[in-house]
């Protein structure tokens, strides 16, 4: 068996790794993934994950959870049409399936969506397709920020420079 680890060659004539060198690799690797699952859990920003080909949830982030009101054990497995009234659900997808037609990332300044508990929010989505090794879109990803409040703020501003504008203009000014 240590011969197995330490000298054997790979089928391409490679050396084959050390048993050593499987083990630190391997641990790279689950610290790389760590890593990559802390920040997309602790994103500030919804991110979601769906497979292609069906476009169900794969990935659903706490941020996503908190802002829609779905648990994400709920979410995973799911589609649209399982989670959302059937207009949003029929615009999310018609969205999706237009990204993935075109591979191209896509970001969607302004779109409403029904949450559970927040009522309808605005937010600011970004699309993008993810591909396999052979060019086919494997996944979507969707990172999608929560913008209502500022679209509040922006209209109560505008309000306020009308209701000025008019009581300059009424003062004759």
């Amino acid at each position: 068996r240590k011969g197995l680890w330490k000298e054997a060659e790979a089928d391409d004539g490679q050396a084959a790794m050390s048993r050593a060198e499987v083990v630190t690799r391997s641990a790279a690797l689950q610290r790389a993934t760590d890593l990559l699952n802390l920040v997309v859990e602790n994103m500030p920003a919804m991110v979601s994950v769906k497979e292609a080909r069906d476009l169900r949830f794969v990935l659903l982030n706490r941020a996503g959870e908190t802002l829609m009101g779905i648990p994400r054990g709920e979410a995973l497995g799911k589609s649209d049409f399982e989670l959302f009234p059937t207009e949003q659900a029929e615009l999310s997808v018609a969205h999706d399936r237009e990204v993935l037609a075109s591979g191209e990332m896509q970001v969607m300044p302004e779109e409403q969506i029904a949450t559970r508990h927040k009522g309808v929010r605005i937010l600011r989505t970004t699309r993008m397709p993810v591909f396999d090794e052979a060019g086919d879109a494997q996944y979507l990803i969707a990172m999608s920020e929560d913008i209502t409040e500022q679209k509040r703020a922006e209209g109560a501003i505008a309000a306020s420079e009308r209701r000025w504008a008019f009581a300059l203009e009424s003062a004759g000014q």
